[in-house]
C-alpha cells in the first residue's frame, strides 16, 4: 500500500505540474489576442479621428473661401460707396456694407474657432499615431517572445509527460483508473489524513477508518470527498 501511495503522490505531482505548464502555455495566445484586439481598436479609432479631421479641414477651407468672397463683396461695396451720387443710394450701400461686414465678422470668428479646434485635433492625431506605432512595436515584441515561451513550455511539457508515462506504468491499472476518475472530479485525488482530518475536505474521518489506515493494508477513501487517503506520519519533535 505504501508503495502505491508513493507512486500516486508522485503521479499527482507530475499531473499538477503538467496542468500548470499547460495553463501557462494556453494563457499566451489569450494575452496576444488581447493586445491585438486593443491594437485593432486603436487603429479604428485613429482612422475615424483622421476622417473627422479631414472633414473639418475641408469645411474650414470652404468657410475661408466664403470669407474671401465676402471680403471681396465688402471691397466692391466700399468702391460703390465712393461712387454714389445721392443720399438714398448712399444709405442703401451703407446698409449693404454693414450687413456684409457683420456676416464676414461672424464667419471670421467661426473660422478662427475652427482653426483652433483643428490644431488640437491634429495634435491629438499625431499623439495617437505615435502611441499606435509604440503599440505595434510592443505587439511585435510580445509575438516574438510568445513563440519562444511556447517552445520552452512545450519542451518542459514533453519531459513531464514522459515522466508521467514512466510513473503511471508502475501503477496497477485498477488503481490508476480509480485515481484518474477521482482526479477528474476532484482535482486532487490523493490526500493525507492529519490528526484524524482529511486534508482534502477538512472533515474528520471515522475513528474505525483511521485505525484501518494505520494498518496500511489497502487503499482507503474519505467517506466525505471520496479521495484516496493515507495517514500522514506525525512530525518528529525538534532536537533540543
Amino acid at each position: 500500500m505504501i508503495d502505491d501511495i508513493r507512486l500516486l503522490e508522485r503521479l499527482q505531482q507530475v499531473d499538477s505540474r503538467i496542468q500548470e505548464l499547460e495553463s501557462q502555455r494556453d494563457a499566451i495566445p489569450a494575452k496576444l489576442r488581447a493586445l491585438r484586439d486593443n491594437l485593432s481598436r486603436i487603429e479604428t479609432m485613429l482612422a475615424e479621428e483622421r476622417v473627422r479631421l479631414a472633414g473639418a479641414e475641408k469645411f474650414h477651407g470652404e468657410q475661408e473661401t466664403e470669407l474671401h468672397s465676402e471680403e471681396s463683396l465688402i471691397n466692391k461695396a466700399k468702391q460703390k460707396l465712393q461712387q454714389v451720387r445721392n443720399t438714398r443710394e448712399y444709405m442703401a450701400t451703407t446698409r449693404e456694407l454693414e450687413a456684409l461686414r457683420k456676416i464676414a465678422g461672424e464667419r471670421q470668428e467661426e473660422v478662427l474657432k475652427m482653426m483652433e479646434a483643428i490644431e488640437q485635433s491634429r495634435a491629438s492625431v499625431q499623439q495617437h499615431g505615435a502611441d499606435l506605432t509604440d503599440l505595434r512595436a510592443e505587439v511585435a515584441r510580445e509575438d516574438a517572445s510568445a513563440q519562444g515561451q511556447t517552445a520552452d513550455l512545450e519542451k518542459l511539457l514533453a519531459a513531464e509527460r514522459k515522466t508521467r508515462d514512466e510513473v503511471q506504468a508502475r501503477v496497477r491499472p485498477d488503481i490508476l483508473k480509480r485515481y484518474r476518475q477521482i482526479r477528474l472530479k476532484r482535482g486532487l485525488a490523493v490526500v493525507a489524513v492529519r490528526t484524524g482530518t482529511c486534508l482534502g475536505c477538512n472533515v474528520n474521518i471515522p475513528p474505525q477508518l483511521y485505525n484501518i489506515l494505520l494498518r496500511r493494508e489497502a487503499l482507503q477513501s474519505c467517506p466525505n470527498c471520496h479521495r484516496i487517503i493515507y495517514v500522514e506520519p506525525p512530525a518528529e519533535p525538534a532536537a533540543v
